[in-house]
């Protein structure tokens, strides 16, 4: 980060948090660590916002927003410096992520906001067919980001191919500075898509997700099978 630029720091973590995972808050805690003792920062908190209910255009399976958002809320509760900003999720429309930093910005002025995110997002800025250059060079240009390393990457790349990438990426090189990668992460295997998968076999995922989470999940019979779950409903109801 620019050392010349000395406000606190805002994170802002996105995603469609279906459902929000131990991981999710692991990656906030290692973001949170590096900026306050590699990088000498005062992080001011940390806001999660969840997708959009209209980007089952990319993802059909998504969960309703108000269930996302209830298990965020419930997941964060015991974290005072971590909060849900709920205003992308409330659009009807996908938002892009400039737009949604743009937000952040205007809500928390003085402050420097950072998008976290995992390598495999930052690595995706570099294909024109994905993200507009412009969109990435302006946000590079205001903003910051803090990336977590991935094994492999999108393309099988390891952290140092991917930097010697957006070295040479005119849309991105000059924005260096901006650009937090943390090779000393934690790397988690936990993800949402699996613990959907294994609920949907009727596995535990207790301790992959905060416990509210998991209480929330079973208590709304969410990521079940559709048959199951129509019979659970059924179940009730004859009660």
């Amino acid at each position: 980060m620019g050392k010349d630029d000395t406000r606190p720091v805002i994170m802002v973590q996105m995603g469609s948090f279906n459902p929000v995972t131990l991981s999710h808050l692991l990656v906030i805690e290692q973001a949170k660590g590096h900026f306050e003792h590699k990088m000498g920062r005062t992080v001011a908190g940390c806001l999660m916002s969840p997708v959009s209910d209209g980007y089952r255009w990319r993802k059909p399976n998504l969960l309703d927003g108000v269930h996302r958002l209830a298990m965020l809320e419930g997941a964060l509760a015991p974290y005072p410096h971590i909060a849900v900003d709920s205003w992308e999720c409330s659009r009807a429309e996908w938002t892009r992520t400039k737009v949604i930093l743009d937000h952040v910005a205007e809500d928390h002025p003085g402050h420097a906001v950072c998008l976290v995110a995992g390598i495999d997002m930052l690595e995706s800025m570099v294909d024109t067919s994905i993200w507009n250059p412009k969109d990435v060079a302006a946000i590079l240009d205001t903003y910051y980001i803090y990336a977590l390393p991935r094994p492999g990457g999108i393309g099988g790349r390891d952290t140092e191919e991917v930097r010697d990438i957006i070295a040479h990426t005119p849309h991105m090189a000059a924005h260096l500075p901006h650009i937090q990668i943390d090779t000393e992460a934690i790397q988690s295997v936990v993800s949402s898509s699996l613990v959907r998968e294994r609920v949907g076999q009727g596995m535990s995922v207790r301790f992959m997700v905060p416990d509210p989470v998991l209480e929330y999940i079973e208590a709304q019979g969410l990521y079940l099978p559709k048959v199951e779950a129509e019979a659970e409903a059924e179940a009730v109801v004859d009660l």
